[in-house]
């Protein structure tokens, strides 16, 4: 669900991107159907969630948000992160992230179609509602949420996010800090390892 933190950790190839963005749509582990950069992208995408799964930054952060997510710790986890690597981005790339975001919206477009209908509704919604550049905002982070509680089950927690960021910010905003800068530095050496394997 961090998809600002998926599309950055993917470089600057727009089919990597497209993988690494749309890579919960793709089950099983045969990408042969799939371009090949795309493909990279959807192994980089199983690579990301699984480093923050097993991360003991993250790990410690989400007993602290179990409380109100329960199982969806991780799922509220993610989008908070996009929301701190809004905040922080200039720390991360020397490009605008408004622009950095038209940028994924002119380009991406075309990829949906390796994916599935779904894939393409959260496209048109992500660039119709602006939510890349929108993450560092609270009114962004209350649409995004609002959002998830349509799409995931009720006892999902996720009407309570905004409380829980408001009431955990110090704490999530450090392991932010922490974290992501070992994320960055492991998906970039993912990333050179998944490009050497294809050529």
């Amino acid at each position: 669900m961090n998809f600002l933190a998926h599309l950055l950790l993917s470089g600057e190839n727009r089919a990597v991107q497209a993988g690494n963005l749309f890579g919960d749509e793709i089950k099983g582990r045969d990408y042969s159907h799939l371009p090949p950069e795309v493909a990279i992208g959807v192994s980089l995408h199983r690579f990301i969630d699984n480093h923050a799964d097993t991360s003991v930054v993250n790990l410690e952060i989400k007993k602290s948000l179990h409380q109100y997510f329960h199982k969806y710790a991780g799922v509220a986890l993610d989008i908070y992160y996009d929301h701190f690597l809004s905040i922080h981005w200039k720390k991360f790339s020397e490009e605008n992230l408004v622009a950095y975001s038209e940028g994924v919206y002119d380009s991406l477009e075309e990829y949906t179609k390796s994916f599935s209908e779904r894939s393409n509704q959260l496209y048109q919604s992500m660039s119709k509602h602006q939510w890349l550049s929108e993450y560092g905002t609270m009114k962004g982070m209350e649409l995004t949420f609002k959002s998830m509680t349509r799409i995931l089950p009720r006892d999902s927690g996720m009407e309570s996010a905004i409380l829980a960021l408001e009431k955990h910010y110090s704490l999530i905003e450090k392991g932010f800090n922490e974290y992501f800068p070992i994320l960055l530095k492991d998906s970039q050496e993912k990333l050179v390892d998944l490009s050497i394997e294809i050529n």
